[in-house]
């Protein structure tokens, strides 16, 4: 995915169009990052390490990140241009892969067919095909991946596991787009420190949060 930072003439375009007309085509993308691109950017830190930035699709191959001058322009709130991306990104297809290898759930692995799937991770339980008691476990391998396990019961931990196999093969030797896992709770999303474990075995989750729920709140 292109970023375009020096069209001028789909730039003018952007300031002169209605929010409306626009709207169809904002889009969250996130970058591996502590905090905005630039000073004015529509952008939002997610977690340590990531911030989703607000931006136009063009194609796809191509996008344009937003900034306030947008929003005054359009006459309209920075929420309200994030409600939009969110609104817009649930029409974009993904290829979601249900694995079950272990454990009472199964991996989830997601790529995107026409924007990049990391992004999805903003829409964890708009793609779960069934409950999740004790919130979703989520990892970024790539910026166009996004792997993902539903929590049920300590059981639940077998598919974590597997999912961190299939995290550090994804990611091939290389450095993972996020190297935390993601926990998607109540509404909210925490990054969560891990220490790999070996194939097979569940990393070790450095989050006394967690660890109390797994000790004292999910079933067997």
């Amino acid at each position: 995915m292109q970023i375009d930072f020096t069209d001028q003439r789909f730039q003018a375009q952007l300031l002169h169009d209605r929010f409306p007309n626009v709207a169809p085509h904002i889009r969250v993308m996130l970058f591996a990052s502590s905090g905005p691109l630039f000073p004015d950017a529509l952008a939002y830190p997610l977690v340590p390490g990531c911030t989703a930035h607000l931006c136009v699709k063009r194609g796809p191959d191509h996008t344009r990140l937003l900034t306030e001058e947008h929003a005054r322009a359009w006459g309209v709130r920075r929420e309200d241009v994030w409600f939009a991306a969110m609104q817009s990104m649930a029409y974009e297809p993904l290829d979601v892969r249900p694995i079950q290898i272990r454990g009472d759930v199964p991996v989830h692995t997601v790529k995107g067919s026409g924007w990049p799937a990391s992004s999805h991770v903003l829409r964890l339980p708009e793609l779960l095909a069934g409950p999740a008691p004790f919130g979703v476990a989520a990892l970024l391998p790539q910026l166009d991946g996004l792997i993902f396990v539903p929590l049920l019961s300590r059981r639940s931990l077998l598919a974590l596991a597997d999912a961190h196999v299939v995290f550090r093969r994804s990611i091939a030797g290389e450095g993972p787009f996020l190297d935390r896992m993601l926990w998607w709770r109540g509404g909210q999303l925490t990054a969560l420190e891990f220490t790999p474990g070996a194939d097979g075995e569940l990393p070790a989750i450095h989050s006394p949060e967690f660890d109390h729920m797994v000790r004292t709140q999910m079933p067997p």
